[in-house]
């Protein structure tokens, strides 16, 4: 069958024609205007010319064949040549790339649209299940399939339908160790069909994706648990990931849980990491900003999980990853030493080892060198020039003044201790486990309370943590020095006594509504008054013997805020206003209401009282209680003054140290 011209083309100017090469088995597609017709199946033809001449460099024409020209075709025109003769050299003009006479070679797929319709078609057999040809029993239910789509999927299914074990020839295959619902979702991934999976089941199923090597919803499955990671969760991912060999998901939990190590410690998944995936991260020097006891509690509390002997025999190798040379010496001997986790020979070694590099600090020698518990691990570090310091993740709740540094408290569970002359971040503390609520000077020591319960007592100078005090049972908003003692107040209706010699606690008072438990949310000493603020209005507290002396009443709402100017002491509540006592009869002198939100802090600058609120103001009052300033901030929590300059803790995570 012979071509006749231009008509057998595909279009004007455009392919004669096209035939198979019997030689390469490759569809070949004849050039330009003239060119030749389709030949019959199966003929061996010699390849065509093409161009304006219907000249051919690999046989002659085809019999029969012309050259033809129409009105649009294309004209090809050669240096050193007339229209339509051969090139000088028998090399031919390029035009876009292509040899316009020799054959042409054009691949073509299926469009995105096919593509799609296609992935649908599948999709719709296995749903409809038609043309299946394998089922896949699973608790005895039964899933049917297709094997060729499963020996397409890069899975352990693929894997066995494209091998030689006998199951790739059967027609049923009874799976093993896998629930069906579990089962489905896999089998739903590899047609292509979307799955949804709720958050608790997200390591479950990278579980199973790993199981059944299904690497692509490996790969997404870590991909969102590295999205979704928090202190919370982090043990339990970096478990996971280390047992499934998830590399860049398992060093994402690790940094998540040496940045945040006193939260993450407190998880379930903490305890049920195998001893070397403990010990990964106990000899890290890289846990941030901690006390060497919460590395010490971290431990324990792993080693303590149970009555068995089985974890308790590995005491001294975990142990021996605490750095107890680093630790308070106090601390050492009235707590760690008589420790359950420290009973034995081996574990009292360290705690003397740690007793000897004191002894060696104390006389001004350099202390332990050849043991690396005597190096210190991570410590952050922040540089700002500003008086507006934003280290903190979270709203500032609590400031202090100690020793010439300004220290802050968030709820972003971190205290941060600053240099005033850089305004560097010189010591971040992070031994809490919930907000930072309120800070009190006792005994030459700082004291921290938090929603975790906890008191926490600071060395001051070496910033160690001395000792943590948990009698509280409900968060601790309030601490002060109440003659020699430290008075702490908390959300679980008690106010306790502290002795600051042992640091046990010496008095108990329970404060109770007739109908309900009331928060301690204040306190301030008064003379030889404890006075005490909470939703339930003002307590005046005896302090020989403890018992009420007084209940004041006036706000209409809970009190979170009270300070003491001159023989007055001034009360701030939610209800927006500032009440002014007389200490004598305990009433109310002067009722101030001129911000607009909660009261939430006060403080005193150069005999002026000034108090913070959530309408974005801090004010300034004078005499006969005028108010003569009012400062624009975000939403004040906490006030304090250093340096004669006022410092303001507020909502925008901002310590601000104001001018003055």
């Amino acid at each position: 069958m012979h071509g006749h011209g231009g008509a057998a083309g595909f279009g004007s100017g455009s392919f004669a024609g096209v035939h198979a090469d019997a030689a390469s088995g490759e569809h070949i597609f004849g050039g330009g205007g003239g060119g030749g017709g389709l030949m019959p199946p199966g003929r061996s033809i010699p390849r065509c010319g093409g161009g304006g001449g219907g000249s051919s460099t690999s046989g002659p024409p085809f019999p029969g064949s012309r050259p033809s020209r129409k009105r649009g075709d294309s004209e090809e025109i050669f240096e050193g040549s007339s229209r339509g003769s051969t090139p000088v050299g028998g090399k031919r003009r390029r035009r876009d790339g292509s040899d316009i006479a020799g054959h042409w070679h054009c691949v073509f797929k299926l469009t995105p649209d096919e593509n799609t319709s296609f992935m649908d078609n599948i999709r719709e057999l296995y749903e409809k299940e038609q043309l299946c040809d394998i089922t896949l029993s699973v608790e005895g239910e039964e899933f049917r399939a297709h094997k060729a789509v499963l020996a397409c999927s890069k899975s352990f299914l693929g894997t066995l339908m494209m091998s030689n074990m006998r199951e790739s020839t059967q027609d049923v295959i009874e799976l093993e160790d896998i629930s069906s619902r579990q089962f489905k979702i896999l089998l739903d991934y590899m047609y292509n069909k979307p799955i949804s999976v709720p958050s608790s089941q997200m390591m479950d199923l990278l579980s199973l994706a790993n199981r059944y090597q299904v690497e692509g919803l490996k790969d997404q499955m870590c991909d969102a648990l590295s999205t979704h990671l928090t202190h919370d969760n982090a043990c339990s991912v970096f478990a996971l990931a280390d047992s499934h060999q998830c590399h860049t998901l398992k060093t994402e939990a690790f940094s998540k849980i040496v940045q945040h190590f006193a939260l993450a410690t407190r998880s379930d998944g903490w305890t049920a990491l195998t001893k070397d995936q403990l010990s990964e991260v106990l000899s890290s020097d890289q846990v941030l900003d901690c006390d060497e006891s919460v590395v010490f509690d971290a431990a324990s509390r792993w080693l303590l999980l149970d009555s068995s002997p089985s974890r308790r025999r590995f005491a001294p190798e975990v142990l021996g990853m605490v750095r107890f040379p680093l630790m308070d010496a106090g601390l050492l001997s009235d707590v760690i030493k008589d420790h359950e986790a420290t009973k034995g020979p081996e574990c009292q070694k360290l705690i003397a080892e740690a007793w000897e590099h004191h002894a060696l600090k104390a006389v001004g020698r350099e202390g332990l060198t050849g043991t690396p518990r005597t190096k210190q691990r991570r410590r952050s570090c922040s540089f700002k020039q500003h008086t507006l310091l934003k280290e903190h993740q979270d709203a500032v709740s609590a400031l202090a003044v100690v020793n010439g540094k300004l220290v802050s408290g968030s709820w972003d569970t971190s205290i941060k201790v600053w240099d005033p002359q850089s305004w560097t971040t010189e010591r971040t503390l992070s031994d809490h486990t919930g907000p930072v609520r309120c800070f009190a000077q006792c005994a030459g020591r700082l004291l921290s309370g938090s929603d975790d319960s906890c008191i926490k007592v600071w060395n001051t100078d070496t910033w160690s943590l001395v000792r943590s005090l948990d009698d509280h049972t409900d968060a601790v908003n309030a601490a002060t020095d109440c003659n020699g003692r430290l008075a702490s107040g908390s959300d679980d209706g008690t106010i306790k006594l502290w002795n600051t010699e042992n640091w046990q606690c010496e008095v108990t008072i329970h404060q109770h509504q007739a109908d309900h438990t009331c928060g301690v949310l204040a306190l301030a000493t008064c003379g030889d008054y404890l006075v005490s603020g909470s939703d339930g209005g003002i307590k005046v507290w005896n302090t020989h013997n403890w018992t009420c002396h007084k209940e004041v009443l006036g706000h209409g709402d809970e009190i979170w805020s009270l300070a003491v100017v001159g023989d007055k002491l001034i009360s701030g509540s939610i209800d927006s206003t500032i009440r002014v006592w007389e200490t004598q009869t305990w009433g109310c002198e002067k009722q101030v209401e001129d911000h607009a939100g909660p009261v939430y802090a006060l403080t005193v600058l150069e005999g002026k009282l000034v108090s913070a609120s959530s309408d974005h103001t801090i004010r300034v009052w004078g005499p006969d209680w005028v108010c003569c300033r009012t400062l624009e901030c975000s939403g004040v929590w906490s006030l304090n003054v250093f340096n004669d300059r006022l410092v303001s803790g507020s909502l925008d995570n901002a310590v601000k140290v104001w001018g003055a």
